[in-house]
């Protein structure tokens, strides 16, 4: 059985809707915590503490609450979708598929949580320039811009990573 593009396309979409069954307490848990974590490893700020609501980090100039809105789960389904379409160009079998899913899912992961430590880095050292500039209520657009730009700029590296990757596999055989 040949696995058709258009199949890869529709499994592909049907991975985008999986954050929506994420319960709040797992974002937080396995998103948000994690990311909120290796934020405050890469900048030496003290450890993050958590009000109810998020994990809150304290840089020097500001609070940064990281919650279930910016855990980076959305990242993660598409960064899921992308890897998955991307690999399940070369399975031959329905059980190949599934193969390249697990190896989806387990890339997908680590992934999000990188690009949404960083998103999370840059957005709080960009704030402490731009708030100089700009009224306190830019906050909220220039947290989007930033993330916008981190997560169109690590999808297009990781994008560019697997199919360099597949390109030298393929060149070898």
């Amino acid at each position: 059985m040949r696995i058709t593009p258009f199949f890869r396309f529709i499994a592909s979409l049907a991975l985008l809707p999986i954050p929506s069954a994420f319960a709040e307490s797992f974002k937080l848990l396995y998103f948000a915590r994690p990311a909120a974590w290796l934020t405050a490893v890469f900048t030496g700020i003290a450890a993050p503490t958590f009000d109810g609501e998020g994990y809150v980090l304290n840089f020097a100039a500001a609070l940064v609450s990281v919650t279930n809105a910016c855990s980076g789960v959305s990242f993660f389904a598409i960064s899921l979708a992308a890897i998955f379409y991307t690999l399940s160009r070369t399975a031959a079998a329905p059980k190949e598929l599934f193969v390249k899913l697990i190896i989806s899912f387990a890339s997908a992961y680590p992934f999000a949580i990188f690009a949404n430590t960083l998103r999370i880095i840059m957005a709080s050292y960009a704030w402490n320039i731009a708030r100089a500039y700009l009224p306190e209520n830019y906050f909220h657009i220039t947290h989007m811009v930033l993330g916008m730009v981190n997560f169109m700029m690590c999808l297009g590296l990781l994008l560019f990573f697997i199919n360099l990757k597949q390109n030298k596999n393929h060149d070898a055989n």
